[in-house]
């Protein structure tokens, strides 16, 4: 089941341009335990909700965009659909549904979709693997960000603590073992997981 839901609904349009008022975004009637029990009955197994369409409105309070829910009158500027269709599936689907998102990555809202950072050519970036100790559990995507640097710029060289391109030589000390190549112990790494030890 696809739920396609946004300020969109409220001009009845199937794409938004980016320019809506977020003061339209008001559904006082909305239950997403109504959504899901439906679904429910129907037989659905997976739900997904347009979290954001081409249009740039966010069904959840984003920190990176006024064009959201936060905007909205809707619970006054407090609500998160996102948040309640996800914690409806997990609480009324029985078990049997699914909850999935969209999210489409053009945004007819923001100004800056479409352009360049304009930082130019950059020749080296750095991952550092440390973790705080309140976030021993954190996982870092290593192998898609390295991933994404590439499709951005494919002739830089990436650091992190388990290469791919540079790694450390020693330690933050200024210690280097007896090679200068990697004196980390391939073993212990995990980047699937992110488990990096340093």
């Amino acid at each position: 089941m696809f739920l396609h839901f946004g300020v969109n609904t409220f001009t009845d349009s199937e794409w938004g341009t980016g320019k809506e008022n977020p003061a339209i975004f008001n559904p006082v009637g909305f239950d997403a335990k109504q959504w899901v029990t439906t679904a429910a009955e129907a037989g659905v197994s997976l739900m997904i909700l347009t979290a954001k369409h081409h249009d740039g409105f966010c069904l959840w309070p984003s920190k990176y965009t006024e064009h959201s829910v936060l905007s909205s009158p809707w619970k006054n500027g407090q609500g998160d659909v996102v948040k309640e269709f996800v914690t409806a599936v997990k609480v009324h689907g029985g078990g049997n549904i699914d909850a999935g998102l969209y999210l489409s990555p053009w945004d007819r809202h923001d100004r800056r979709y479409g352009h360049d950072l304009q930082y130019g050519s950059v020749k080296e970036i750095w991952f550092d693997g440390a973790k705080g100790t309140n976030a021993k559990n954190m996982s870092y995507y290593f192998e898609d960000w390295f991933a994404m640097v590439r499709e951005l710029q494919s002739s830089i060289n990436i650091f992190s603590d388990a290469g791919p391109d540079v790694r450390w030589v020693g330690n933050e000390q200024g210690f280097a073992g007896n090679t200068s190549w990697s004196t980390i112990n391939s073993t212990l790494l995990s980047i699937g997981n992110a488990s990096i030890v340093e």
